[in-house]
């Protein structure tokens, strides 16, 4: 499959020891989506799906709170009197977001913690090769915020939490394609079970990587959250597995975005200009034990 389009927003301004996308520090007693359905209007118009093709969106949820309002505004701030309860809610969320791209026949959540956007990107494909969709939009967001940061304190996980916004388009690669897009393939997705939810394992990426053995790899895009557990775990399968690679770490420069970081990184990687041409592996982990890989290539 290709994509072809796509827009996203990375963290850009430091704060208590997190990463915040400035423009929304002055909104975030309001919710999380309808800040950017506002900032990013302009660019959303132009992501509609067509009412004379199969159409399908998946919403990126991260890392959902069971019965849990706090991921989509801050508890202990009061909000706008005009604002209804039902906003915090993600269906309503992935509802809206249906509504506004348009002429959509499916609509999903992928809530899988930090892999969530791999998960969509696998859905995306499985969609698109076996149940004959056109196009598949992904939307994904993030916001750091209190629990968020608590969770991690508590665990003793030392990661930089980050914002992040992106909204993507799949479609199929057409017989006679010409217009050169990134293409995408393999897309993998499992779930290797670890002593602990949050525990991350050589043998978990072994798992994804054997997928790619017979692959030419130029470079990995790695999940990188820069913890000795996971850097142990992914770089040391990847030496294993398909030996010594360059690799990409860009959560130690724009923080770990959660759900949407896959997906978040992926596209800063089409914006590389050293990396046109080269066929990319990108790994992606989650907690509860969730791991998934995709190959993707951006030609000149």
């Amino acid at each position: 499959m290709k994509l072809s389009h796509y827009f996203y927003k990375t963290a850009d301004t430091k704060k208590d020891n997190a990463l915040y996308i400035a423009e929304t520090l002055p909104l975030r007693d309001r919710y999380m989506s309808d800040v950017h359905v506002k900032l990013y209007a302009k660019e959303l118009d132009s992501f509609k799906g067509s009412s004379s093709l199969k159409s399908a969106l998946l919403y990126i949820g991260g890392g959902l709170e069971h019965h849990s309002l706090s991921r989509y505004h801050q508890c202990h701030t009061e909000l706008p009197r005009s604002s209804a309860v039902v906003k915090s809610q993600i269906g309503y969320v992935a509802h809206k977001y249906a509504l506004l791209i348009g002429n959509i026949d499916y609509l999903s959540i992928n809530a899988n913690a930090c892999a969530s956007a791999m998960h969509a990107i696998y859905e995306a494909q499985k969609l698109i090769n076996k149940e004959d969709y056109d196009e598949v939009f992904i939307v994904g967001e993030e916001w750091v915020e209190p629990n968020e940061l608590l969770l991690y304190k508590q665990l003793g996980i030392g990661i930089t939490c980050s914002d992040g916004f992106v909204v993507a388009r799949f479609e199929k690669y057409p017989r006679n394609y010409r217009i050169r897009k990134p293409l995408f393939h393999k897309a993998t997705w499992l779930f290797h079970q670890e002593s602990a939810c949050l525990n991350f394992s050589k043998a978990g990426y072994a798992k994804v990587l054997q997928n790619y053995v017979n692959d030419h790899i130029d470079v990995v895009k790695t999940h990188g959250t820069g913890t000795d557990n996971n850097n142990e775990a992914e770089d040391g399968a990847i030496a294993d597995i398909l030996g010594d690679l360059p690799k990409l770490y860009y959560k130690q420069s724009i923080g770990h975005s959660q759900g949407v970081s896959a997906l978040l990184e992926i596209c800063v990687s089409l914006d590389d200009k050293t990396l046109i041409n080269k066929n990319i592996l990108a790994l992606a982990s989650g907690l509860g034990n969730f791991y998934g890989g995709v190959l993707y290539r951006r030609d000149i």
